[in-house]
């Protein structure tokens, strides 16, 4: 509700942290986060299937900064034109996960659990850090 509120007022930045005993802040999935106006999109503890990531990348076209951190992601592409900074931080992935964004300027993807994500299409990136752990 909370959400839906936020992007009914136009807001460029929200911020989801999903409560760690309950499932119904973490569970996206009967919320549409489609918007315009969304810039900045930062969520921690929360699954993402991959209808919901399709949503992001295709229905936020204003989207610059996505910060994913211990996120459930469960989809096979962030793909986006207007993306500038990805962050993945001790993430889940799930299955293989395509990264396509020709405008990234900054790639932080730190101890991806599971899997490491593919990356193409990263013709503007200036700056990037991968670390991996082999546990």
């Amino acid at each position: 509700m909370w959400i839906q509120f936020a992007i009914k007022r136009r807001a460029r930045v929200i911020h989801l942290t999903a409560h760690p005993r309950d499932e119904v802040f973490s569970n996206l999935e009967r919320v549409n986060v489609s918007s315009y106006h969304l810039e900045h999109l930062r969520l921690s503890g929360c699954r993402l299937s991959e209808k919901k990531l399709r949503q992001l990348c295709f229905h936020c076209p204003s989207l610059e900064v996505l910060d994913l951190k211990g996120c459930y992601l469960d989809g096979s592409e962030i793909s986006s034109s207007s993306l500038m900074r990805l962050y993945i931080i001790e993430c889940r992935i799930i299955r293989d996960l395509t990264i396509a964004a020709p405008n990234l300027l900054s790639l932080h993807c730190v101890k991806p659990h599971h899997r490491a994500p593919l990356f193409e299409n990263l013709g503007s990136l200036a700056t990037a850090t991968v670390v991996l752990d082999d546990s």
